[in-house]
């Protein structure tokens, strides 16, 4: 599992930090490009009709966490371009929460990244990316700094005919405290 900077929903974030004692500090987030053909490769696939291969569901899964973590405005905004079709929704559950097209996405993303995962250092843990024809899942961690777990879950993504993401289903598991004075199951909602 490789390690990535990425950033959720604020308000499921602000809470799991909560729930766990957490405080947030200002590490410093990395701007560098996790690959620099960013999704070509799936928009080629998907424009033959052909099924999305293990490599270039790896490589749409590294730039779709990028998405999450680089912190120029610019580059997000490109990534955001490149990985999302522009009347994409993204749906997260639980708390039936959804945004609806590209820019809205993208407020979401850059509200995530500047007010919750920057703050408080924390990382995620990816795993490999399992991919069916034109859709795609991929199971995540998010930890603090000390390696404490405060979310997890599973983004599972439907692709358009170029290789976008047209919808994007993101699904918050509930998380066990490493407090053992919090040794009860608990569910983070955005």
């Amino acid at each position: 599992m490789a390690k990535i900077k990425l950033q959720l929903a604020a308000g499921a974030i602000a809470g799991a930090l909560a729930l766990t004692g957490c405080q947030a500090d200002t590490p410093g987030a990395s701007d560098e490009p996790v690959n620099d053909r960013p999704v070509a490769a799936v928009r080629e696939t998907a424009a033959t009709g052909a099924t999305l291969t293990q490599e270039q569901a790896n490589r749409l899964a590294q730039n779709y966490l990028q998405v999450w973590q680089v912190s120029d405005v610019a580059q997000r905004d490109t990534l955001v371009r490149t990985l999302f079709t522009e009347d994409a929704v993204h749906y997260v559950s639980p708390g039936d929460i959804s945004f609806a097209g590209r820019d809205k996405i993208e407020a979401n993303i850059t509200t995530v990244h500047d007010e919750q995962i920057q703050k408080a250092g924390l990382a995620f843990t990816v795993g490999g990316a399992e991919r069916n024809r034109d859709t795609m899942k991929l199971d995540w961690k998010i930890a603090t700094p000390a390696g404490a777990t405060v979310l997890s879950g599973t983004d599972v993504f439907v692709l358009d005919e170029n290789g976008r993401i047209r919808t994007l289903y993101m699904f918050h598991q509930p998380v066990r405290t490493q407090s053992p004075a919090h040794r009860r199951r608990i569910h983070v909602t955005p």
